[in-house]
Protein backbone atom coordinates (compact mmCIF):
# COMPACT_ATOMS: atom_id res chain seq x y z
CA UNK A 1 0.00 0.00 0.00
CA UNK A 2 1.68 3.76 -0.81
CA UNK A 3 2.31 6.09 2.41
CA UNK A 4 -0.32 8.55 1.40
CA UNK A 5 -2.88 5.91 0.83
CA UNK A 6 -3.92 5.54 4.47
CA UNK A 7 -3.81 8.60 5.21
CA UNK A 8 -6.34 9.83 2.41
CA UNK A 9 -8.40 7.35 3.70
CA UNK A 10 -8.51 9.00 7.26
CA UNK A 11 -9.06 12.63 5.82
CA UNK A 12 -12.15 11.18 3.39
CA UNK A 13 -13.63 8.79 6.29
CA UNK A 14 -14.04 12.08 8.69
CA UNK A 15 -14.52 14.52 5.27
CA UNK A 16 -17.70 12.87 4.83
CA UNK A 17 -18.92 13.36 8.56
CA UNK A 18 -18.13 16.94 8.51
CA UNK A 19 -19.18 17.23 5.27
CA UNK A 20 -22.90 15.89 5.80
CA UNK A 21 -22.27 17.81 9.18
CA UNK A 22 -21.82 20.93 7.58
CA UNK A 23 -24.32 21.02 4.98
CA UNK A 24 -26.92 20.46 7.85
CA UNK A 25 -25.19 23.19 9.61
CA UNK A 26 -25.40 25.43 6.61
CA UNK A 27 -29.35 24.46 5.80
CA UNK A 28 -30.69 24.98 9.14
CA UNK A 29 -28.30 28.26 9.66
CA UNK A 30 -30.35 29.53 5.88
CA UNK A 31 -33.41 28.74 7.50
CA UNK A 32 -32.65 30.88 10.64
CA UNK A 33 -31.48 33.43 8.54
CA UNK A 34 -34.75 33.23 6.22
CA UNK A 35 -36.91 33.65 8.81
CA UNK A 36 -35.24 36.41 10.28
CA UNK A 37 -35.05 38.30 7.12
CA UNK A 38 -38.31 37.90 6.61
CA UNK A 39 -38.89 40.63 9.25
CA UNK A 40 -37.40 42.90 6.62
CA UNK A 41 -33.85 43.99 5.14
CA UNK A 42 -33.97 46.89 8.10
CA UNK A 43 -34.28 44.16 11.42
CA UNK A 44 -32.26 41.55 9.80
CA UNK A 45 -29.37 44.07 8.99
CA UNK A 46 -29.38 44.79 12.74
CA UNK A 47 -29.34 41.63 13.59
CA UNK A 48 -26.57 40.57 11.42
CA UNK A 49 -24.64 43.61 12.72
CA UNK A 50 -24.84 42.62 16.39
CA UNK A 51 -24.15 39.05 15.93
CA UNK A 52 -20.91 40.36 13.74
CA UNK A 53 -19.96 42.52 16.82
CA UNK A 54 -20.36 39.58 19.34
CA UNK A 55 -18.63 37.00 17.03
CA UNK A 56 -15.60 39.48 16.74
CA UNK A 57 -15.53 39.66 20.86
CA UNK A 58 -15.60 36.23 21.41
CA UNK A 59 -12.73 35.34 18.74
CA UNK A 60 -10.65 37.62 20.70
CA UNK A 61 -11.53 36.05 24.11
CA UNK A 62 -10.31 33.02 23.37
CA UNK A 63 -6.40 34.11 23.29
CA UNK A 64 -5.80 31.88 20.17
CA UNK A 65 -5.94 28.89 22.39
CA UNK A 66 -8.34 27.30 20.19
CA UNK A 67 -5.10 27.05 17.60
CA UNK A 68 -3.27 25.66 20.31
CA UNK A 69 -5.42 22.63 21.07
CA UNK A 70 -5.42 21.78 17.44
CA UNK A 71 -1.94 21.60 17.50
CA UNK A 72 -0.59 20.56 21.13
CA UNK A 73 -3.60 17.71 21.25
CA UNK A 74 -2.68 16.11 18.06
CA UNK A 75 0.70 16.37 18.98
CA UNK A 76 1.02 14.67 22.69
CA UNK A 77 -1.99 12.24 21.29
CA UNK A 78 1.10 11.31 18.61
CA UNK A 79 3.31 11.08 21.77
CA UNK A 80 1.04 9.22 23.67
CA UNK A 81 1.16 11.57 26.48
CA UNK A 82 -2.31 11.76 28.29
CA UNK A 83 -1.31 14.00 30.79
CA UNK A 84 -0.25 16.57 28.81
CA UNK A 85 -3.89 16.02 26.28
CA UNK A 86 -5.98 16.49 29.45
CA UNK A 87 -3.87 19.55 30.67
CA UNK A 88 -4.07 21.30 27.70
CA UNK A 89 -7.58 20.90 27.14
CA UNK A 90 -8.22 22.02 30.90
CA UNK A 91 -6.27 24.79 30.56
CA UNK A 92 -7.22 26.64 27.48
CA UNK A 93 -11.17 26.33 28.65
CA UNK A 94 -10.36 27.73 31.79
CA UNK A 95 -8.53 30.83 30.33
CA UNK A 96 -10.82 31.80 27.73
CA UNK A 97 -13.82 31.30 30.07
CA UNK A 98 -12.20 33.79 32.35
CA UNK A 99 -11.69 36.11 29.51
CA UNK A 100 -15.17 35.32 28.26
CA UNK A 101 -16.84 36.19 31.78
CA UNK A 102 -15.21 40.02 31.64
CA UNK A 103 -15.79 40.72 28.08
CA UNK A 104 -19.36 40.10 28.71
CA UNK A 105 -19.62 42.63 31.11
CA UNK A 106 -17.45 45.25 29.47
CA UNK A 107 -19.87 44.87 26.46
CA UNK A 108 -22.88 44.80 28.23
CA UNK A 109 -22.52 47.89 29.99
CA UNK A 110 -21.12 49.49 27.18
CA UNK A 111 -23.34 49.08 24.68
CA UNK A 112 -25.39 52.36 24.37
CA UNK A 113 -21.65 53.45 23.82
CA UNK A 114 -21.17 51.72 21.55
CA UNK A 115 -23.78 51.96 19.43
CA UNK A 116 -23.92 56.22 19.43
CA UNK A 117 -20.15 56.16 18.50
CA UNK A 118 -19.88 53.94 15.77
CA UNK A 119 -23.49 53.52 14.26
CA UNK A 120 -24.85 56.82 14.34
CA UNK A 121 -27.36 55.76 11.49
CA UNK A 122 -28.56 52.96 13.27
CA UNK A 123 -32.01 52.70 15.10
CA UNK A 124 -29.89 53.09 18.82
CA UNK A 125 -32.42 51.13 21.09
CA UNK A 126 -32.99 48.53 19.13
CA UNK A 127 -29.22 47.90 18.23
CA UNK A 128 -28.24 48.32 21.92
CA UNK A 129 -30.88 46.50 23.38
CA UNK A 130 -29.92 43.25 21.15
CA UNK A 131 -26.17 44.15 21.82
CA UNK A 132 -26.88 43.54 25.41
CA UNK A 133 -28.83 40.45 24.74
CA UNK A 134 -26.27 39.20 22.54
CA UNK A 135 -23.67 39.67 24.70
CA UNK A 136 -24.58 37.12 26.92
CA UNK A 137 -23.56 34.32 24.24
CA UNK A 138 -19.87 35.16 24.50
CA UNK A 139 -18.77 32.72 27.26
CA UNK A 140 -21.11 29.75 25.51
CA UNK A 141 -19.37 31.09 21.87
CA UNK A 142 -15.59 30.49 23.52
CA UNK A 143 -16.47 27.45 25.25
CA UNK A 144 -17.96 25.78 22.08
CA UNK A 145 -15.04 26.88 20.22
CA UNK A 146 -12.30 25.26 22.52
CA UNK A 147 -14.61 22.15 23.12
CA UNK A 148 -15.24 21.21 19.06
CA UNK A 149 -11.60 21.71 18.56
CA UNK A 150 -10.89 19.46 20.76
CA UNK A 151 -13.27 16.68 19.38
CA UNK A 152 -11.30 17.55 16.51
CA UNK A 153 -7.88 16.85 17.49
CA UNK A 154 -8.95 13.81 18.85
CA UNK A 155 -10.36 12.90 15.18
CA UNK A 156 -13.93 12.83 16.18
CA UNK A 157 -15.48 15.06 13.59
CA UNK A 158 -19.38 13.45 14.43
CA UNK A 159 -18.92 15.40 18.07
CA UNK A 160 -18.43 18.59 16.20
CA UNK A 161 -21.39 17.47 13.78
CA UNK A 162 -23.96 16.99 16.76
CA UNK A 163 -23.01 20.30 18.70
CA UNK A 164 -22.29 22.97 16.30
CA UNK A 165 -23.54 21.39 12.95
CA UNK A 166 -27.04 20.49 14.65
CA UNK A 167 -28.25 20.97 17.94
CA UNK A 168 -27.10 24.78 17.55
CA UNK A 169 -28.85 26.08 14.32
CA UNK A 170 -31.92 23.27 15.02
CA UNK A 171 -32.23 25.21 17.96
CA UNK A 172 -31.69 28.39 17.26
CA UNK A 173 -34.27 27.99 13.69
CA UNK A 174 -36.78 26.27 15.67
CA UNK A 175 -36.30 29.34 18.54
CA UNK A 176 -36.72 32.08 16.15
CA UNK A 177 -39.53 30.60 13.90
CA UNK A 178 -41.50 30.32 17.18
CA UNK A 179 -40.74 33.74 18.41
CA UNK A 180 -41.52 34.96 14.91
CA UNK A 181 -44.86 33.51 15.09
CA UNK A 182 -45.79 34.44 18.16
CA UNK A 183 -45.57 37.91 16.70
CA UNK A 184 -42.40 38.71 18.60
CA UNK A 185 -39.91 41.43 16.83
CA UNK A 186 -35.87 41.65 16.28
CA UNK A 187 -35.29 42.37 20.14
CA UNK A 188 -36.93 38.90 21.49
CA UNK A 189 -35.54 37.18 18.15
CA UNK A 190 -31.88 37.77 19.18
CA UNK A 191 -32.60 36.19 22.11
CA UNK A 192 -32.77 32.73 20.27
CA UNK A 193 -28.90 33.09 19.37
CA UNK A 194 -28.41 33.20 23.33
CA UNK A 195 -29.84 29.96 23.89
CA UNK A 196 -28.93 28.15 20.91
CA UNK A 197 -25.71 28.35 21.71
CA UNK A 198 -25.86 27.80 25.29
CA UNK A 199 -27.24 24.32 24.13
CA UNK A 200 -24.91 23.54 21.85
CA UNK A 201 -22.06 24.08 23.98
CA UNK A 202 -23.75 21.93 27.48
CA UNK A 203 -24.26 18.76 25.50
CA UNK A 204 -20.54 19.74 23.81
CA UNK A 205 -19.41 19.41 27.72
CA UNK A 206 -20.85 15.68 28.01
CA UNK A 207 -19.68 14.54 24.73
CA UNK A 208 -16.09 15.67 26.06
CA UNK A 209 -15.97 14.19 29.65
CA UNK A 210 -16.83 10.96 27.10
CA UNK A 211 -14.15 11.59 25.08
CA UNK A 212 -11.26 12.16 28.30
CA UNK A 213 -12.52 9.30 30.11
CA UNK A 214 -12.13 7.07 27.26
CA UNK A 215 -8.59 8.07 25.47
CA UNK A 216 -6.63 10.28 28.86
CA UNK A 217 -8.69 8.25 31.88
CA UNK A 218 -7.43 9.12 34.86
CA UNK A 219 -4.35 10.20 33.98
CA UNK A 220 -3.04 13.19 36.10
CA UNK A 221 -3.11 16.50 34.30
CA UNK A 222 0.52 17.95 32.85
CA UNK A 223 0.42 21.62 32.30
CA UNK A 224 2.56 23.28 29.78
CA UNK A 225 1.29 26.56 29.93
CA UNK A 226 3.95 28.93 28.73
CA UNK A 227 4.82 26.49 25.75
CA UNK A 228 1.19 27.10 24.86
CA UNK A 229 0.70 30.46 25.27
CA UNK A 230 4.15 31.21 23.41
CA UNK A 231 2.12 29.23 20.52
CA UNK A 232 -1.08 30.53 20.94
CA UNK A 233 -0.88 34.24 21.96
CA UNK A 234 0.64 35.49 18.27
CA UNK A 235 -2.49 33.56 16.87
CA UNK A 236 -5.76 35.56 19.00
CA UNK A 237 -4.81 38.19 16.41
CA UNK A 238 -5.35 35.77 13.16
CA UNK A 239 -8.79 34.67 14.91
CA UNK A 240 -9.19 38.19 15.11
CA UNK A 241 -8.12 39.87 12.24
CA UNK A 242 -10.22 36.79 9.99
CA UNK A 243 -13.18 38.42 11.79
CA UNK A 244 -12.31 41.79 11.16
CA UNK A 245 -11.52 40.58 7.87
CA UNK A 246 -15.24 39.38 7.28
CA UNK A 247 -16.70 41.94 9.35
CA UNK A 248 -15.54 44.90 8.51
CA UNK A 249 -17.43 45.42 5.48
CA UNK A 250 -20.32 45.20 8.03
CA UNK A 251 -19.23 47.53 10.60
CA UNK A 252 -18.37 50.51 7.88
CA UNK A 253 -21.75 49.61 5.90
CA UNK A 254 -23.27 50.21 9.43
CA UNK A 255 -21.25 53.35 9.98
CA UNK A 256 -21.94 54.98 6.35
CA UNK A 257 -24.92 53.21 5.50
CA UNK A 258 -28.32 52.19 6.40
CA UNK A 259 -29.44 48.88 7.95
CA UNK A 260 -31.04 47.53 4.80
CA UNK A 261 -28.14 47.84 2.95
CA UNK A 262 -26.30 46.10 5.99
CA UNK A 263 -28.85 43.35 6.07
CA UNK A 264 -28.90 42.87 1.14
CA UNK A 265 -25.61 42.58 2.34
CA UNK A 266 -25.55 40.20 4.69
CA UNK A 267 -27.53 37.86 2.51
CA UNK A 268 -24.74 37.64 -0.17
CA UNK A 269 -21.70 36.93 1.80
CA UNK A 270 -23.24 34.08 4.04
CA UNK A 271 -24.08 32.56 0.54
CA UNK A 272 -20.90 33.35 -1.18
CA UNK A 273 -19.19 31.39 2.27
CA UNK A 274 -21.32 28.50 1.27
CA UNK A 275 -18.01 27.51 -0.09
CA UNK A 276 -16.50 26.91 2.58
CA UNK A 277 -18.23 24.23 3.42
CA UNK A 278 -16.16 21.34 1.46
CA UNK A 279 -12.80 22.71 2.74
CA UNK A 280 -13.93 23.02 6.21
CA UNK A 281 -15.14 19.43 5.63
CA UNK A 282 -11.97 17.92 4.33
CA UNK A 283 -9.19 20.02 6.60
CA UNK A 284 -11.09 18.99 9.69
CA UNK A 285 -8.62 15.74 9.58
CA UNK A 286 -5.88 17.46 7.69
CA UNK A 287 -3.54 18.51 10.16
CA UNK A 288 -3.45 15.93 12.40
CA UNK A 289 -3.20 13.46 9.88
CA UNK A 290 -0.50 15.34 8.16
CA UNK A 291 1.01 16.29 11.99
CA UNK A 292 1.49 12.80 12.20
CA UNK A 293 2.98 12.28 8.73
CA UNK A 294 5.58 15.14 9.37
CA UNK A 295 6.37 13.33 13.08
CA UNK A 296 7.13 10.14 11.45
CA UNK A 297 8.90 11.91 8.74
CA UNK A 298 7.35 10.59 5.73
CA UNK A 299 7.89 13.21 3.19
CA UNK A 300 6.30 11.97 0.08
CA UNK A 301 3.22 10.69 1.69
CA UNK A 302 2.82 14.27 3.30
CA UNK A 303 3.33 15.75 -0.58
CA UNK A 304 0.76 13.24 -1.53
CA UNK A 305 -1.89 14.06 0.68
CA UNK A 306 -1.41 17.79 0.29
CA UNK A 307 -1.59 17.73 -3.30
CA UNK A 308 -4.79 15.40 -3.31
CA UNK A 309 -6.81 18.03 -0.52
CA UNK A 310 -5.93 21.01 -2.77
CA UNK A 311 -7.10 19.19 -5.77
CA UNK A 312 -10.68 18.60 -4.35
CA UNK A 313 -10.99 21.86 -2.86
CA UNK A 314 -10.30 23.26 -5.82
CA UNK A 315 -13.04 21.24 -8.54
CA UNK A 316 -15.64 21.08 -5.79
CA UNK A 317 -15.54 24.73 -5.21
CA UNK A 318 -15.04 25.72 -9.11
CA UNK A 319 -18.36 23.83 -9.54
CA UNK A 320 -20.21 25.47 -6.55
CA UNK A 321 -18.78 29.19 -7.58
CA UNK A 322 -19.99 28.49 -10.99
CA UNK A 323 -23.69 27.48 -10.27
CA UNK A 324 -23.55 30.58 -7.51
CA UNK A 325 -22.60 33.04 -10.34
CA UNK A 326 -25.01 31.75 -13.02
CA UNK A 327 -28.27 32.04 -10.77
CA UNK A 328 -26.96 34.79 -8.10
CA UNK A 329 -30.28 37.05 -8.69
CA UNK A 330 -32.51 33.51 -7.80
CA UNK A 331 -30.32 32.17 -4.94
CA UNK A 332 -31.09 35.48 -3.12
CA UNK A 333 -34.92 35.74 -4.25
CA UNK A 334 -35.58 32.13 -3.17
CA UNK A 335 -33.80 31.97 0.01
CA UNK A 336 -34.41 35.55 1.50
CA UNK A 337 -37.13 37.44 -0.84
CA UNK A 338 -37.18 39.60 -3.51
CA UNK A 339 -35.87 42.98 -2.03
CA UNK A 340 -32.32 41.19 -1.42
CA UNK A 341 -32.01 40.47 -5.41
CA UNK A 342 -30.40 44.09 -5.34
CA UNK A 343 -27.03 41.69 -3.62
CA UNK A 344 -26.26 39.45 -6.65
CA UNK A 345 -23.60 41.73 -8.17
CA UNK A 346 -21.81 41.45 -4.39
CA UNK A 347 -22.46 38.08 -4.28
CA UNK A 348 -20.23 37.19 -7.31
CA UNK A 349 -17.90 39.46 -6.45
CA UNK A 350 -17.54 37.82 -3.23
CA UNK A 351 -17.38 34.30 -5.09
CA UNK A 352 -14.11 35.39 -6.46
CA UNK A 353 -11.85 36.27 -3.42
CA UNK A 354 -13.23 33.34 -1.31
CA UNK A 355 -12.29 30.57 -4.07
CA UNK A 356 -8.41 32.07 -4.09
CA UNK A 357 -8.50 31.96 -0.60
CA UNK A 358 -10.38 28.75 0.38
CA UNK A 359 -8.39 27.16 -2.41
CA UNK A 360 -5.10 28.19 -0.86
CA UNK A 361 -6.65 26.97 2.76
CA UNK A 362 -4.23 23.89 3.03
CA UNK A 363 -1.09 26.14 2.85
CA UNK A 364 -2.31 28.05 6.33
CA UNK A 365 -2.28 24.03 7.80
CA UNK A 366 0.95 23.53 6.51
CA UNK A 367 2.34 26.93 8.70
CA UNK A 368 0.93 26.07 11.47
CA UNK A 369 2.66 22.55 11.06
CA UNK A 370 6.00 24.30 11.35
CA UNK A 371 4.76 26.71 13.86
CA UNK A 372 5.00 29.14 11.84
CA UNK A 373 2.13 31.05 13.46
CA UNK A 374 3.90 34.46 13.56
CA UNK A 375 4.30 34.26 9.65
CA UNK A 376 -0.09 33.70 9.67
CA UNK A 377 -0.44 36.79 12.05
CA UNK A 378 1.73 38.66 9.63
CA UNK A 379 -0.39 37.70 6.99
CA UNK A 380 -3.40 38.24 8.96
CA UNK A 381 -2.68 42.10 10.03
CA UNK A 382 -1.59 42.76 5.96
CA UNK A 383 -4.61 41.28 5.02
CA UNK A 384 -6.81 43.30 7.65
CA UNK A 385 -4.79 46.66 7.51
CA UNK A 386 -5.56 46.34 3.64
CA UNK A 387 -9.19 45.42 3.86
CA UNK A 388 -9.90 48.80 6.35
CA UNK A 389 -8.18 51.07 4.15
CA UNK A 390 -10.23 49.42 0.69
CA UNK A 391 -13.45 49.63 2.39
CA UNK A 392 -13.18 52.75 3.69
CA UNK A 393 -11.94 54.02 0.28
CA UNK A 394 -14.60 52.62 -1.56
CA UNK A 395 -18.29 51.99 0.66
CA UNK A 396 -18.40 56.02 0.45
CA UNK A 397 -18.70 55.82 -2.83
CA UNK A 398 -19.78 52.17 -3.99
CA UNK A 399 -22.10 51.16 -1.24
CA UNK A 400 -22.21 47.33 -1.11
CA UNK A 401 -20.63 46.47 -4.00
CA UNK A 402 -17.66 48.93 -3.29
CA UNK A 403 -17.61 46.46 0.53
CA UNK A 404 -17.70 43.21 -1.33
CA UNK A 405 -14.91 44.44 -3.82
CA UNK A 406 -12.67 44.92 -0.46
CA UNK A 407 -13.39 41.95 0.99
CA UNK A 408 -12.70 39.98 -2.06
CA UNK A 409 -8.82 41.40 -2.86
CA UNK A 410 -8.35 40.73 0.82
CA UNK A 411 -9.23 37.19 1.10
CA UNK A 412 -7.36 36.66 -2.41
CA UNK A 413 -4.43 38.45 -1.00
CA UNK A 414 -4.36 36.64 2.05
CA UNK A 415 -4.42 32.99 0.83
CA UNK A 416 -2.00 33.82 -1.90
CA UNK A 417 0.53 35.06 0.80
CA UNK A 418 -0.30 31.69 2.63
CA UNK A 419 0.30 29.61 -0.47
CA UNK A 420 3.76 31.61 -1.07
CA UNK A 421 5.48 31.17 2.12
CA UNK A 422 4.18 27.24 2.47
CA UNK A 423 5.86 27.01 -0.66
CA UNK A 424 9.08 28.61 0.75
CA UNK A 425 9.10 26.00 3.10
CA UNK A 426 8.40 22.66 1.81
CA UNK A 427 9.46 23.74 -1.43
CA UNK A 428 5.67 22.02 -2.67
CA UNK A 429 3.59 23.62 -5.13
CA UNK A 430 0.19 21.76 -4.32
CA UNK A 431 -0.97 21.62 -7.81
CA UNK A 432 -1.30 19.33 -10.72
CA UNK A 433 -1.42 19.46 -14.19
CA UNK A 434 -4.99 17.78 -14.51
CA UNK A 435 -6.54 21.39 -12.82
CA UNK A 436 -6.90 22.33 -17.16
CA UNK A 437 -8.91 19.59 -17.15
CA UNK A 438 -10.63 20.70 -14.45
CA UNK A 439 -11.38 24.03 -15.65
CA UNK A 440 -12.52 23.12 -18.91
CA UNK A 441 -14.72 20.49 -17.73
CA UNK A 442 -16.42 23.01 -15.20
CA UNK A 443 -16.37 26.03 -18.34
CA UNK A 444 -18.26 23.82 -20.67
CA UNK A 445 -20.74 22.81 -18.37
CA UNK A 446 -21.36 26.30 -17.02
CA UNK A 447 -21.17 27.98 -20.56
CA UNK A 448 -23.98 24.91 -21.60
CA UNK A 449 -26.40 26.16 -18.81
CA UNK A 450 -25.78 29.77 -19.57
CA UNK A 451 -27.33 29.52 -22.88
CA UNK A 452 -30.13 27.31 -21.57
CA UNK A 453 -31.03 29.73 -18.63
CA UNK A 454 -33.28 32.25 -20.39
CA UNK A 455 -35.66 29.19 -22.08
CA UNK A 456 -36.69 28.15 -18.21
CA UNK A 457 -37.72 30.50 -15.00
CA UNK A 458 -35.69 29.33 -11.97
CA UNK A 459 -38.47 30.59 -9.78
CA UNK A 460 -38.32 28.46 -6.32
CA UNK A 461 -36.18 26.10 -4.62
CA UNK A 462 -37.09 22.83 -6.85
CA UNK A 463 -36.26 24.29 -10.23
CA UNK A 464 -33.15 25.84 -8.83
CA UNK A 465 -31.97 22.27 -7.00
CA UNK A 466 -32.80 20.61 -10.02
CA UNK A 467 -30.89 23.30 -12.62
CA UNK A 468 -28.21 22.46 -10.09
CA UNK A 469 -28.66 19.15 -10.14
CA UNK A 470 -28.14 18.92 -14.32
CA UNK A 471 -25.12 21.08 -13.87
CA UNK A 472 -23.19 18.76 -11.60
CA UNK A 473 -24.05 15.84 -13.86
CA UNK A 474 -22.79 17.18 -16.44
CA UNK A 475 -19.47 18.90 -15.18
CA UNK A 476 -18.97 14.96 -13.75
CA UNK A 477 -19.27 13.23 -16.82
CA UNK A 478 -17.35 15.65 -18.59
CA UNK A 479 -14.63 14.98 -15.95
CA UNK A 480 -14.95 11.12 -16.75
CA UNK A 481 -14.76 11.84 -20.56
CA UNK A 482 -11.28 13.98 -19.60
CA UNK A 483 -10.23 11.22 -17.15
CA UNK A 484 -9.70 14.16 -14.69
CA UNK A 485 -9.44 11.78 -11.81
CA UNK A 486 -6.17 10.11 -10.67
CA UNK A 487 -5.29 7.21 -8.19
CA UNK A 488 -5.18 9.13 -4.93
CA UNK A 489 -8.20 11.02 -6.52
CA UNK A 490 -10.32 7.72 -7.05
CA UNK A 491 -9.50 6.47 -3.75
CA UNK A 492 -11.19 9.38 -2.00
CA UNK A 493 -14.10 8.96 -4.87
CA UNK A 494 -14.45 5.12 -3.52
CA UNK A 495 -15.06 5.68 -0.01
CA UNK A 496 -17.74 8.42 -0.98
CA UNK A 497 -19.50 6.05 -3.81
CA UNK A 498 -19.58 2.93 -0.71
CA UNK A 499 -20.46 5.73 2.09
CA UNK A 500 -23.58 7.07 -0.24
CA UNK A 501 -24.56 3.57 -1.23
CA UNK A 502 -23.61 4.26 -4.86
CA UNK A 503 -24.04 1.27 -7.08
CA UNK A 504 -22.50 1.04 -10.98
CA UNK A 505 -20.54 -1.44 -12.84
CA UNK A 506 -20.01 1.79 -15.09
CA UNK A 507 -17.95 3.70 -12.16
CA UNK A 508 -16.50 0.16 -10.84
CA UNK A 509 -15.00 -0.35 -14.19
CA UNK A 510 -13.11 3.18 -13.85
CA UNK A 511 -12.41 3.24 -10.26
CA UNK A 512 -10.12 -0.32 -11.56
CA UNK A 513 -8.14 0.89 -14.42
Amino acid sequence: MDNSEEPIKQIARGAMIIFIGTFISKLLSYLFRLVSARLGSADYGLLTLAISIIVMVSIFVTLGLDHGIYRYVAYYKEKNLPGKVKGTIYSTIKWTMLASVIATAILFFASDFITARFFPNMDQYKLSTMLKIISLSIPFLSLSKMLNTSFKSFQRPEYEMYTKNIAEPLSKFLLTLAFVLLGFGIIIVSSAYVAAVAISSLIGILLLKKLLNKYVGNAKSEYSNKELFRYSLPLIFIGLFLTLTTSVDTFMLGHYKTEAEVGIYNAATPTAMLIYMFPYAILALFLPVLMGLDVREEKKAFEDVYKTVTKWIFLVNLILASIFAIYSKEVLSIFFGQEYAAGSTVLVILLCGFFVNFLFYPAENVLLIHKKSKWIFYNSAATTVLNIILNYTLIPKYSIEGAAVATSISFAVWGTLNLIESYYLTRIMPFKASYVKIIFSVAIGSLAFLKLKPYFAVSNLLILGLAASGMVILVFMLLLLTRSFEKDDKLIFKIIKRKMGIKSETIDNYLRD
